[in-house]
């Protein structure tokens, strides 16, 4: 836990040092946000930012539901709270791998690049198709040798990675949040388009509250809930792929 581990502590400003963009993957990881009452998924999701607020200066306005449970129910509950709800298209199952990774890490990453060739590299457009991709900073081998791979592939692909932030088109951050500009500039290698959301009405998936969303500054506004629970609900078909605290889809596990 961040609160118990003060190198882990110490990481979340790192990553918004290196230019890269913290969320919330709830604090227990444990019961599925479906299964929550609105009171147990208020206390997961406040307990998380209050967490992230004290060690980075920043309330994540993006959440990424533990297994990818959160029906409709559970959307509308989290989009009262101005959250945007992001859903992967693309599983590289890294985490399907970890006791082949014991015995062999190579082959570990050689089959979890199996998804993102025949979704990615073999099966998209760059010109009109972008993705949101599942990787794990928690295993050692999609760190140091699946997450690399999997860059090469798809920026030679034509594809370009980039925050929720800039894929979804809402601010990652709630009110009062204070963002420290980036050390380390991500670098971009390819210029690649990535095309705007396509909304969808299948749960679960990527919830974007109607808000207008302006150039981010440093203290960010929240999006403001659009009164229609289903007026940006579905998943959003949209190029992200961001490296947070080593790798993986930018989110921090709490």
């Amino acid at each position: 836990m961040i609160d118990a581990n003060p190198t882990q502590a110490a990481s979340l400003k790192k990553v918004l040092a290196d230019g890269h963009m913290l969320a919330s993957h709830t604090y227990t990881h444990e019961k599925s946000l479906t299964a929550m009452t609105a009171a147990e998924l208020t206390s997961e999701i406040t307990r998380t930012s209050d967490t992230m607020f004290k060690h980075s200066g920043v309330k994540p306005a993006y959440v990424r539901a533990p297994r990818g449970e959160c029906d409709q129910q559970c959307i509308n509950r989290l989009t009262a709270m101005n959250l945007v709800v992001s859903h992967w298209n693309c599983d590289t199952n890294d985490w399907r791998q970890m006791d082949m990774a014991k015995k062999n890490p190579q082959q570990a990453a050689t089959v979890s690049m199996e998804e993102p060739t025949k979704s990615i590299i073999n099966g998209s457009n760059p010109a009109t198709d972008s993705f949101i991709l599942l990787q794990h900073e928690i295993h050692e081998f999609s760190v140091d040798i699946l997450a690399n791979m999997v860059a090469e592939a798809i920026t030679k692909k034509g594809y370009r990675f980039v925050t929720m932030e800039e894929c979804i088109g809402v601010p990652a951050y709630l009110d009062g949040s204070t963002v420290p500009p980036p050390t380390t500039p991500p670098t971009v290698t390819s210029p690649a388009v990535v095309p705007p959301p396509v909304g969808a009405t299948t749960a679960p998936g990527a919830v974007v509250p109607t808000a207008s969303v302006g150039t981010p500054q440093v203290t960010v506004q929240p999006p403001k809930p659009s009164g229609n629970s289903t007026a940006g609900a579905g998943i959003v078909k949209a190029g992200a792929w961001a490296m947070g605290l080593a790798a993986a889809v930018g989110y921090a596990f709490l």
